[in-house]
């Protein structure tokens, strides 16, 4: 349970760092990388949530049929 908080806390500065360099460059290509970037980041936050949720017994559980974690992709 360390290692997913610990992953998901890094995982949370990087979407704060991306959100940044979006909000302060002035580039438009690189504002949209930085938010699909953020937007991955995101995702990867969520899918560590659920298995910090499937472990502890909170939240989702992966096993459930009902869940798909693919719906933006």
């Amino acid at each position: 349970m360390r290692a997913l908080r610990i992953g998901m806390e890094l995982e949370l500065k990087a979407i704060d760092f991306f959100k940044n360099c979006a909000e302060t460059g002035d580039d438009p290509t690189a504002k949209e990388i930085f938010v699909s970037i953020s937007d991955e980041e995101r995702f990867h936050y969520d899918l560590l949530q659920v298995q910090y949720d499937s472990v502890t017994g909170s939240g989702f559980w992966l096993d459930s049929a009902e869940f798909q974690m693919d719906g933006k992709y």
